[in-house]
């Protein structure tokens, strides 16, 4: 135990946190990785596809196959 000279005012109680949620395993994320080079992208569970969602994305791709003159 530390000693606290009497000239220190004792340490202020830490604040009652909620407990927070507790992190996914780190083993699953390094077997993804390695299994989306060595098996086929339909064994991934559907989360884990590798498709960017719209929302992330507002500006429409670089290509387009319609007949507009942006490029």
């Amino acid at each position: 135990a530390l000693y606290l000279p009497p000239s220190l005012p004792p340490p202020p109680p830490l604040p009652l946190l909620p407990p927070a949620p507790a992190p996914a395993p780190p083993a699953p994320a390094p077997s993804l990785l390695r299994g989306i080079s060595s098996s086929p992208s339909a064994s991934l569970p559907p989360q884990f596809v590798i498709v960017p969602p719209a929302s992330s994305s507002p500006q429409p791709p670089t290509y387009d196959d319609d007949d507009d003159d942006d490029n």
